[in-house]
Formats: C-alpha cells, sequence, structure tokens
C-alpha cells in the first residue's frame, strides 16, 4: 500500500467544507465560491456523486399536472405555486449558468399519459391550474392532445389521454454535474473525491475523513451536509428508484419527458449515434415499504411492473430488449417541501428535493448559503 507524502497529509483548512459533490453540494460550492474571501472544500465519497444525482432519469420537470393538482391537496396553492415557481427557476438557472450544449439540454417537451380504465383529471381542474400558473409563466402550459397527436408519438391503443406540457425538457445528468464541477473548480473550490467523511469535532474545527485507506484531518468553520437520503436525520426517508433503458428502437418516434400514475413513472427518450432507446423508471408506490431503502438493488417486482408497462403502451411489433438497469437513492420529506437548516452553531443541512434535485438544488442551494453566511 502507498503512503501519503509529507505534502499529501499536511493539514488542510477551509471556510466552509460541504460533505457530499451531488447537485445540491455542488450548487452550494458554487454559490458560496461567488465570494472570493471564502475558501470551500467539497468532500465526496465516490468519483462522481453517490446517490441519485448521476443515476437520476435526467428530467428538466417541475411536476405532471396530476402531480402538481396532489400537491395543491397535500400543500394548499400558495406553498404548491412557491415550490413550483422554484423548480422552473432551477431549471432556467441550470440552462443560463452551465449552457443547453455543455448538459445535453433537449426542448423536448413533456406529457403526462393516461391508459385505459384510467381516471382522467376534469378539464375544468387542468384549466384551473393553467389560471394559477399563467401569472408566472405567462401562459398555459398544460393542454390535452388529440387522438390524432396521440397516435404522432407512437403509442399503442392502450393510452387514451395525454396532457402536453411545452416548458419540459431533458438533460444529461452526469455531462450536468460533470460541467457544474468545472465550474466551481474554476472559482477556486477545492473537491476530494473518494474521500470517507467520518465526523466532525465541532470544539476545534476538525473533520476526520479517510482516503486511501489513510485517516486525516481536515479544519473548517462550518459544515454543510449535502448527503440528502445518507444524512442521519429523522424527517427524512429515503426513497429508491429503479431505472431500465432499453436496446436500440428501429424508427421509434417517441421524444419528450413522460410522466404517469402522478410521476411515479417515468420514462423518456434517450438518443446516441446508435440510435434512440427508451429509459423508463420509478414505481416505487408498488412497494413503498421495500423501496424505503438505502442499498443500491433491484427489486424484481417493481422492474416486471415497468417492462409490463413499457409493453403496454408500445405498438405489439416495436422490438426491444432491456440493456441495463440501475438504481438510485432520493430523498423524501413528509410535506414534500425541501429542508434547509441549522442543527448546530457550526453545521447545517440541506436536503429532501423529494425527486425534483435537479430543478430545485440550483434555488435549494442559495437559500443554504444564506443561512451559512448569516452566521458568520
Amino acid at each position: 500500500m502507498s503512503v501519503k507524502s509529507y505534502w499529501e497529509s499536511s493539514s488542510k483548512t477551509f471556510d466552509v467544507v460541504i460533505i457530499g459533490a451531488g447537485f445540491l453540494g455542488s450548487w452550494t460550492a458554487y454559490e458560496l465560491s461567488k465570494d472570493t474571501n471564502l475558501s470551500v472544500a467539497v468532500i465526496e465519497s465516490s468519483s462522481l456523486s453517490h446517490g441519485a444525482s448521476t443515476k437520476n432519469a435526467g428530467f428538466a420537470c417541475f411536476g405532471s399536472a396530476t402531480e402538481l393538482l396532489g400537491d395543491i391537496g397535500l400543500l394548499g396553492k400558495e406553498k404548491s405555486l412557491e415550490i413550483t415557481q422554484k423548480r422552473l427557476n432551477g431549471i432556467n438557472k441550470i440552462r443560463r449558468i452551465l449552457g443547453d450544449s455543455a448538459i445535453s439540454f433537449d426542448n423536448c417537451g413533456g406529457y403526462e399519459i393516461f391508459l385505459q380504465n384510467d381516471l382522467n383529471p376534469n378539464e375544468s381542474d387542468i384549466q384551473e391550474l393553467n389560471g394559477l400558473l399563467q401569472s408566472s409563466l405567462s401562459m398555459q402550459p398544460f393542454s390535452f392532445l388529440t387522438k390524432q397527436q396521440i397516435s404522432a408519438l407512437g403509442f399503442s391503443h392502450n393510452v387514451q389521454s395525454v396532457i402536453a406540457n411545452p416548458l419540459e425538457g431533458s438533460i444529461n445528468p452526469v455531462k450536468t454535474l460533470e460541467t457544474l464541477h468545472t465550474l466551481a473548480k474554476s472559482q477556486g473550490v477545492q473537491f476530494f473525491f473518494r474521500t470517507q467523511f467520518r465526523d466532525f469535532n465541532a470544539e476545534n474545527g476538525t473533520i476526520s475523513v479517510v482516503s486511501d485507506g489513510v485517516e486525516s484531518a481536515i479544519f473548517t468553520k462550518k459544515v454543510i451536509y449535502c448527503t440528502n437520503a445518507f444524512t442521519k436525520q429523522q424527517d427524512i426517508a429515503p426513497g429508491r428508484g429503479q431505472v431500465l433503458i432499453t436496446s436500440v428502437i428501429e424508427n421509434l418516434p417517441l421524444r419528450g419527458t413522460f410522466h404517469y400514475d402522478e410521476g411515479y413513472v417515468y420514462f423518456r427518450n434517450v438518443d446516441s449515434n446508435e440510435g434512440r432507446r427508451i429509459l423508463i423508471g420509478g414505481g416505487r408506490n408498488k412497494d413503498f415499504t421495500t423501496e424505503e431503502s438505502l442499498e443500491f438493488v433491484s427489486n424484481p417486482m417493481i422492474i416486471e411492473y415497468l417492462q409490463q408497462f413499457l409493453s403496454k403502451i408500445l405498438p405489439d411489433e416495436i422490438f426491444y430488449t432491456i440493456e441495463q438497469s440501475w438504481t438510485g437513492i432520493m430523498g423524501f420529506s413528509k410535506d414534500k417541501l425541501p429542508i434547509v437548516k441549522e442543527v448546530s452553531a457550526n453545521e447545517f443541512v440541506g436536503f429532501a428535493c423529494n425527486g425534483m434535485g435537479v430543478a430545485l438544488t440550483p434555488i435549494i442551494s442559495e437559500e443554504l448559503v444564506t443561512l451559512v453566511k448569516f452566521s458568520m
């Protein structure tokens, strides 16, 4: 085993240290780096990110129509509109700061589908939702497609109705995170990858970490935990997402980000030089108890459900195989709202984006930085 040199093992000191280099940790580092008087470091146990940031479906979305209607039922109109606006602002910020090309943004539009025997939302409910959103969007985003428009998407006869939303798009989550890391580094943020956080001694400001099997110390004034479901907090629950991707499907017209069952099932096209595939994920509402887990393992029941769903919505003549599957771990709060708080004089946490981390983290990071800097 190699031994660290004197230079490598010398103690390091930073004003702020962030635990976790996923979307929230990286956006927080970027926001802090705007203050050139602050030294900032990020500690990450993996080579890029561990939880869901690099394992999600790559949706740049703010919620399907039925999901937003459900939010209104849970949170009320005012809170629901507030969180929806944050999601929209986050998507716009990603595109503005990182650039569409760097993140492979596809302005493909979003859709919510309903199968035969599903209960469709009332048109009056959709009209009311559009009315609530119009003031912030300057448009009414949701509309029902005609039968001809549904057919053009390439679905089977099992899809009976579709609600379209032109404001959604898709991204490549890995390219997005790598671009964000590069930007933060260019502004002086130091990243320590493959470095395991052990503990933080608030009395002397010492963080114990392990890298390459060697334990060392990092000194800091403030620690921010951005480890989402892996944060040891009672008010956050893990939620595992199962994801599958197909082989290349010839002559597949389907393009967009698609939602089903209030967003519990999601799928999209993934294009490459080889051709077009379908990525599909979700279904945790079919087995909530098992999926409330920090283990990166597959759930055969949900995988079978997703495969059956895909075969139901595609025409019989389309041939494909499942080429790959994986899981990601998200964090969920009881009220579906993100949590940003100070847990001690020098420790802060930000987590629970409730499956909307891509859109919310650029904005939640600003709230987290405001809280941290107020304490300094």
